[in-house]
């Protein structure tokens, strides 16, 4: 069980996580239709990052679980910003901006950088307990 200050660094990590992953899939979006080598280094970097910080398996992978579903409704939400703030003038293709939206956060994550996150997470974890800091 996790003390209080403990708690805390491991919720400060995923929000983090989350939100660092996020932005380096819009960065990648926003560019290309899907993550180009540099984001998945730079995605790699920050989920072994986070799983060094972290250094509890089970934490780890309920993290990756909650900075993943966490870093897509970040994008989602950003990424569906011209439609809340009234950009699009035709309020009839809302549902096709939605299902657009989903559809290119659907292709740039699944599978490999949710694979590439969860080892990345656990490799962190790994060299974090053989240095022992």
């Amino acid at each position: 069980m996790l003390n209080r200050s403990e708690w805390i660094q491991v919720s400060v990590s995923i929000l983090c996580w989350a939100v660092l992953t996020a932005s380096i899939l819009l960065l990648n979006l926003y560019v290309h239709p899907l993550v180009d080598s540099v984001g998945y280094v730079l995605l790699f970097l920050a989920s072994f990052i986070a799983g060094f910080v972290i250094q509890d398996l089970r934490y780890v992978v309920i993290g990756w679980v909650i900075a993943f579903v966490g870093s897509l409704v970040i994008a989602f939400c950003l990424l569906s910003l011209p439609l809340f703030l009234g950009l699009v003038v035709q309020m009839s293709l809302g549902q096709e901006f939605y299902a657009g939206i989903i559809v290119m956060l659907f292709r740039a994550v699944f599978p490999n950088i949710i694979i590439l996150s969860l080892f990345a997470s656990i490799i962190g974890v790994i060299v974090g307990d053989r240095i022992g800091i």
